[in-house]
């Protein structure tokens, strides 16, 4: 009872809120729409399946149906094509031994091989090996004698029939009851010839158990009848036991079909039932596989299937109609919520607009304006701040400090000496390369200015090193207007030689190339030092991926990519691959925009 009374409590509070955020829009309301629209859609598209799922049942069954009996068909023949087979092989089997023509040409007088037991032992070595064969004979028309693995001579004769199928030299294959009595057999007998004088000298036949053949096959007789039937019509084998050994032509289901072709498939209807009908033909000749399928099994079950759909059906509304309560509830309680907290913020009822959305919506403008203002102040401060990271990362390689006691030097050089030397120049190149990178002027120079400075920096490892270092320049001389950014090939060049030329400990070459790929300038700077591991390789590459992180390793390189990120973006940056010839080294490739007036001011 307490429970009754909490949720009527809550039905109660639930509806008072609903009234209380709903009366300016009656049916106007989002919640109200949203209710029909969700409950409409539900009953919709139930009776549009209902539809579909009940005129296409009756077309789905039956192609299951046909499908089902035709594999089951296909895997029965295939299981009893296999026996017949196998007691075919071993009748030929039999046929071939040296010792089954003695017998067959010995007679009562002059017995050319008197003892059977070898002939004996193998006919029981069949039978314990294949358990559905239930007897194998051997019978010599000369002398009259019958071997097999157990009975008599005489029991055997009462009831094995073979004198209808010895007038030809084929395989015959029938049925027969065994003393009369069930199960039957079906035998597959081999007439034994003597061509010389060209007659009949006896036979060979296997009998197959019918018994341990459908225990074998496993057909389900109550749903799936199967029949084994000749070309005269003659029942050879059926799952159902009143019909061996009768004729199709006496069987109302069969008498129809068993001349028809192979893969056939056909209704069958009689005042009480209903069947489908599959025929296949036997890989022996003159003998067919029919199955009947019982329909109305499956029309029980169709039609207890859309009995048990209508009653979910039913079900299935009223739940829907619940559903779309609580759902259409559950969707309009935020807009509740900021409809109220609107008016409540902004002091404006809902009485004079269309619906909730269109009061939120309004509001949204109002505020959408405000935070423009905002935006575009953020936008100016963000790009400050970027300017100052940019400077901040290049002063990592502008030591400008140092250029004017490296000027004085230099000087006090030529003084000592009276004329240029190797000291001198080399202060010379350290001291322009110093002054491009304390130049704030701008970001970006043209690539041919860059080329300069950059050879200064190589002049200077060629006096260091006694010319060990050689730089080989590949221009395109297209490309030496176009801009780039400033001191970007220097840091690349001091990491070829660094890493890879240095720990060689041998004279080296770094191949500078440039060119134009599509709308990008590409620059590639190419060592023959000592490489780097693939694993290696993929870390670096992976570091410099990620350009808003700083590490102790290649500074110089970091510095480089984090400038092309920051003043290109994401897409453009540094990558490191071995060398394109397959020779020891690696290629440093740098693509930047196609540009002649890149502007200094970061955006």
């Amino acid at each position: 009872m307490k429970e009754f009374t909490k949720t009527k409590n809550r039905i109660r509070k639930c509806s008072h809120t609903l009234l209380h955020y709903t009366p300016s829009f009656s049916f106007k309301s989002i919640f109200t729409k949203n209710f029909m629209l969700i409950f409409s859609l539900v009953i919709i598209i139930m009776l549009i399946n209902l539809n579909i799922f009940s005129s296409q049942l009756t077309s789905i069954f039956t192609d299951e149906i046909n499908t089902y009996n035709v594999n089951s068909l296909k895997q029965l023949s295939q299981s009893v094509d296999t026996v017949i087979n196998t007691c075919e092989n071993i009748t030929t089997t039999l046929a071939s031994k040296n010792t089954t023509e003695i017998f067959m040409n010995s007679n009562k007088y002059n017995l050319l091989y008197p003892d059977h037991s070898s002939i004996r032992s193998e006919l029981i070595n069949y039978i314990s090996i294949y358990q559905y064969i239930d007897s194998i004979f051997l019978y010599s028309l000369e002398s009259d004698i019958l071997i097999c693995e157990s009975d008599t001579q005489n029991q055997i004769l009462e009831w094995f029939d073979y004198k209808d199928y010895t007038n030809t030299s084929a395989i015959s294959i029938y049925s027969q009851f065994k003393y009369d009595n069930f199960p039957s057999v079906i035998t597959v007998l081999r007439p034994f010839f003597d061509y010389k004088n060209e007659k009949f000298i006896g036979f060979i036949a296997v009998n197959i158990d019918t018994f341990k053949l459908s225990e074998m096959i496993k057909s389900e007789k109550n749903l799936f009848s199967f029949f084994l039937v000749n070309n005269n019509g003659n029942i050879i084998y059926s799952t159902v036991p009143e019909y061996l050994t009768q004729n199709a032509q006496n069987i109302n289901c069969l008498k129809n079909y068993y001349k028809c072709d192979d893969a056939f498939t056909a209704i069958y209807s009689d005042k009480d039932a209903q069947y489908t009908v599959n025929v296949k033909n036997s890989q022996f000749k003159n003998i067919k596989y029919i199955s009947l399928s019982y329909m109305n099994y499956y029309k029980d079950i169709k039609n207890r299937t859309v009995s048990y759909l209508l009653k979910n059906i039913i079900i299935l509304i009223l739940c829907s109609i619940i559903l779309s309560c609580i759902v259409s509830w559950h969707t309009y309680k935020p807009f509740a919520k900021i409809t109220n907290m609107l008016s409540v913020s902004y002091g404006k009822g809902l009485k004079n607009e269309i619906n909730e959305l269109e009061f939120i919506l309004k509001n949204i403008d109002m505020v959408i304006n405000k935070n423009n203002e905002l935006s575009e102040q953020l936008d100016e401060r963000f790009k400050l701040l970027k300017q100052a990271n940019f400077f901040s990362l290049q002063s990592q390689i502008n030591p400008h400090f140092l250029f004017n006691t490296i000027d004085n030097i230099r000087w006090l050089a030529i003084a000592q000496t009276g004329t240029n030397n190797v000291v001198s120049q080399s202060l010379f190149s350290l001291a322009k390369l110093l002054r491009t990178s304390s130049n704030y002027s701008g970001f970006f120079v043209t690539i041919n200015d860059e080329i300069s400075y950059t050879k200064e920096y190589v002049n200077l490892l060629q006096l260091k090193f006694n010319h060990n270092v050689n730089c080989l320049w590949e221009i395109d001389e297209n490309i030496l207007n176009y801009k780039i950014i400033r001191m970007c090939l220097q840091p690349i060049i001091e990491n070829s030689y660094e890493h890879g030329i240095k720990p060689k400990d041998a004279a080296g070459l770094i191949t500078v190339c440039g060119f134009i790929d599509g709308n990008d300038i590409v620059m590639t700077v190419t060592d023959n030092g000592i490489g780097i591991p693939e694993n290696e390789l993929k870390a670096l590459n992976l570091r410099l991926a990620d350009n808003n992180t700083t590490y102790a390793e290649h500074i110089g390189l970091n510095n480089v990519n984090q400038r092309i990120c920051l003043i290109f973006g994401n897409n453009y940056h540094i990558k490191i691959s071995k060398r394109d010839d397959g020779k020891q080294g690696v290629t440093v490739t740098l693509r930047i925009p196609q540009s002649s007036d890149f502007s200094d001011n970061l955006s």
